[in-house]
């Protein structure tokens, strides 16, 4: 993760979940960039099913259905996504956390800025 780096960090101290967090963006581009022109209900793509087996912003119904039918990542019945107010409240806690955690670390980001200017600007 990019951001680790230049935090010079190893998240071992960052009580972060992070599959929440990618599921957010996955969930996210999805809906903005999923390709379903005609609809307001957007279903995972084969990729988040093949990563998320149990994704976090999902119809608990389709869900089921889908594993009954066998859970192919390729199949027409794959769940949708679905943002309930529960898992919406759980991945704002987690977003806030990371904030939490990234706040006071964030003269590593000024240290690491200062170093890649040096070595843009030796002679």
């Amino acid at each position: 993760m990019a951001l680790g780096e230049i935090l010079n960090t190893d998240w071992v101290d960052c009580r972060v979940n992070f599959d929440i967090i990618e599921q957010v963006v996955l969930a996210r581009n999805e809906q903005a960039h999923g390709g379903q022109l005609s609809s307001f209900h957007v279903l995972h793509n084969s990729n988040s099913l093949r990563k998320h087996r149990h994704p976090f912003f999902v119809n608990e119904r389709e869900l089921r259905f889908w594993k009954e039918l066998g859970g192919s990542e390729s199949s027409l019945f794959r769940p949708g996504i679905e943002v309930g107010q529960e898992a919406l409240l759980a991945a704002i806690g987690e977003v806030e956390k990371l904030a939490d955690w990234i706040g006071p670390r964030l003269d590593r980001a000024q240290e690491w800025r200062r170093r890649c200017k040096e070595l843009t600007h030796k002679p």
